[in-house]
């Protein structure tokens, strides 16, 4: 199941959200990220990583994009798998994300792998897709 907290101003609601597509596995410590912003009610979000607490952690990098039926008063979601985690970094959670310029930016997170991993990934949005590390001043701890 997939739910939206909409906040208008003082005011909160939840609603569940009609899924479509390629849809995510059910997870937790994963990230979402908005990477455009269409007007009311209707924007582009990426979903990478996760856990689903028991034996499989995730790769995959999935795009959301999230609008308001208004005939059906309902919000819908077409899902499309962007990276099944082939030429990603091996699959964590509990990890940071952004988005900016068209690159989603991977930081950390837990991996059965590697433990805590502390390196830094890139994922442009913009050029069919390929996952980069990012060099950082300082390696490891």
């Amino acid at each position: 199941d997939m739910f939206l907290l909409e906040v208008d101003g003082n005011t909160c609601h939840w609603h569940q959200v009609e899924a479509s597509g390629d849809v995510p596995q059910p997870r937790f410590g994963h990230t979402v990220n908005c990477t455009q912003f269409r007007g009311n009610r209707d924007c582009e979000f990426v979903l990478y990583g996760g856990y689903d607490g028991r034996r499989q952690m995730f790769g995959d990098l999935h795009r959301l994009d999230l609008r308001f039926d208004e005939a059906r008063s309902r919000f819908l979601v077409d899902s499309v798998l962007l990276c099944d985690g082939v030429g990603a970094p091996c699959p964590r959670y509990s990890h940071a994300s952004f988005h900016r310029d068209g690159v989603l930016y991977v930081i950390g997170g837990a991996t059965f792998e590697f433990g805590d991993d502390p390196s830094v990934y890139a994922f442009s949005t913009k050029d069919g897709g390929k996952w980069y590390r990012v060099k950082t001043r300082v390696e490891g701890y």
